[in-house]
């Protein structure tokens, strides 16, 4: 019988992918591949930028609560994914991109339950606008 607990394994599993991320994370970084990944993310930055600026058009412009919490939520959270991933791929550091997508799920979630929650509130109390 095997003496290694679940706990073990994951330690080992999590080692081993940090151990091949960190030897492995930019060893094909040849003058194409570097191209690539400034157009990926340029792209993605530019993307994002609009997203973002379309996200305050809508809140600014639409006419009641609900668009206007709907286009502060949905655009700006892809708008910030957009954003924070190109700077992530930018990154030659592991850690540090590692902490961009952690910042990234941190702001899903904020960004969702404070929607949630708003128009919550909203609606129980019968508010208009």
């Amino acid at each position: 019988s095997s003496d290694v607990c679940s706990s073990d394994l994951a330690y080992a599993f999590i080692s081993f992918i940090a151990t091949i991320a960190k030897e492995n994370f930019f060893y094909f970084k040849h003058k194409v591949d570097i191209m690539l990944l400034q157009y990926t993310s340029g792209f993605l930055l530019i993307l994002g930028v609009f997203l973002l600026l379309t996200s305050t058009v809508g809140f600014i412009r639409f006419p009641d609560f609900y668009t206007r919490m709907h286009a502060g939520g949905v655009s700006d959270s892809l708008g910030l994914l957009c954003c924070i991933t190109s700077v992530a791929l930018n990154s030659s550091n592991l850690l540090f991109a590692s902490k961009l997508l952690l910042l990234i799920a941190i702001s899903w979630i904020g960004s969702t339950t404070s929607c949630h929650a708003l128009a919550d509130s909203c609606y129980r109390n019968k508010q208009k606008e």
